[in-house]
């Protein structure tokens, strides 16, 4: 169920009707111009969000469907389930490109890189894997949770990865290894060589040649050396030299998280509150209490100063990041709320049962406060 924004002033919502049971998760376009959905009918639901109507019914799984996603281009479609795989969709056609197979147990969370160069699953079976798009294979099995592996999200750099967990810690990856490396600077240049592994679990660890699969991540050197220097490094594998940093502190299942376009990392949680946090140095920089329900989403603004928090206390909380303050509560439907973003203009948040209108939000007056803002962020980031 959603409220569109030019009914938010008459209160009334909108459903979008077609699942045969529960509507388990949904993820918007970066556009907003559809909606996906996935339900214990096992099926993934495409919804023009003008026109309320599916346009699209994705068919394939044959268990409940956990989590959705859409890349940055909305050219791509990913869907995790029950069934212990995870699908790579085209939008435009509903075709189903790859089928990702090798977790023990459920799917429970997935994302795409920026770039749609890798897509990341979280699953039961306390595991998350970072497989090639294009290449359809396991870049990496990241272990060390000691639970359900809940929420994925990548930096927008692509060099970092962040999982949550009902360990009640969320864990950063770094991808800054070599072979990652050689993957975002290869990924532009066609190449027939066909891609092999040699290992037995299909990992891959050779050097890859990838054909292009229409969207590109930039490998920037300088600012890759810079932001991962301060990551701990701790081998789980020490063939590939895993670096990750563990971040401690909440006290209740990670449901959420998210990084912002300048680094920081936000973590929402079922003990109530949302976490801030320096991710290459693991310093926890603020501490957000509110809600009186689990958090069950977190969401960066398009100027990194605001974040939106929603939870299964039927609120979606908007936090001044600067100086750690609520600014704005804004009410849900009846049902809990599962999902929030904020449009590229920030102009609006999505919930899981609304889309609030812009003019509800706090925002910056002028382009000096929005700077001013910025520059505070940067010297929390970069204080010890």
């Amino acid at each position: 169920m959603f409220l569109t924004p030019s009914d938010f002033t008459k209160q009334t919502f909108t459903e979008f009707i077609g699942h045969k049971d529960e509507v388990n998760c949904v993820s918007y376009s970066p556009d907003f111009q559809f909606v996906v959905t996935g339900s214990d009918d096992h099926r993934v639901r495409v919804f023009n969000v003008k026109t309320k109507q599916c346009i699209i019914k994705l068919r394939g799984h044959n268990g409940a469907i956990k989590c959705v996603a859409v890349s940055q281009c909305s050219r791509y479609l990913a869907s995790g389930s029950y069934d212990k795989s995870a699908r790579i969709w085209k939008t435009a056609s509903g075709e189903c490109l790859h089928v990702l197979s090798g977790h023990h147990k459920s799917i429970e969370s997935i994302a795409f890189s920026p770039g749609a160069v890798y897509v990341c699953t979280g699953s039961w079976d306390r595991t998350a894997r970072l497989w090639c798009v294009q290449a359809r294979m396991v870049l990496q099995i990241f272990h060390g949770h000691g639970s359900l592996v809940q929420s994925m999200a990548f930096s927008y750099d692509s060099h970092m990865l962040a999982s949550g967990s009902w360990d009640f810690t969320v864990r950063v990856w770094s991808l800054n290894h070599k072979h990652y490396k050689k993957i975002r600077a290869n990924v532009n240049q066609c190449s027939s060589e066909k891609i092999t592994s040699d290992r037995k679990d299909n990992t891959l660890t050779k050097t890859l040649h990838l054909h292009n699969i229409s969207e590109t991540e930039e490998d920037n050197s300088d600012h890759q050396n810079e932001t991962t220097s301060d990551l701990k490094e701790n081998h789980d594998d020490k063939e590939n030299e895993i670096e990750y940093r563990s971040l401690i502190g909440h006290t209740g299942n990670v449901h959420s998280v998210t990084f912002s376009l300048i680094g920081m990392l936000a973590s929402g949680s079922w003990d109530r509150t949302v976490r801030l946090w320096n991710p290459w140095k693991g310093i926890c920089l603020r501490h957000l209490v509110g809600h009186i329900g689990w958090v069950q989403a977190v969401s960066f603004s398009p100027d990194s100063t605001f974040i939106a928090s929603a939870a299964d206390d039927d609120y979606v909380k908007i936090w001044d990041i600067v100086s750690g303050d609520c600014v704005k509560t804004l009410e849900g439907d009846t049902d809990m709320v599962q999902f929030c973003a904020f449009t590229p203009d920030g102009e609006v948040i999505a919930s899981g049962a609304a889309v609030v209108q812009g003019k509800q939000l706090p925002k910056r007056k002028n382009e000096e406060e929005i700077k001013d803002a910025e520059d505070q962020l940067l010297a929390m980031l970069n204080c010890d």
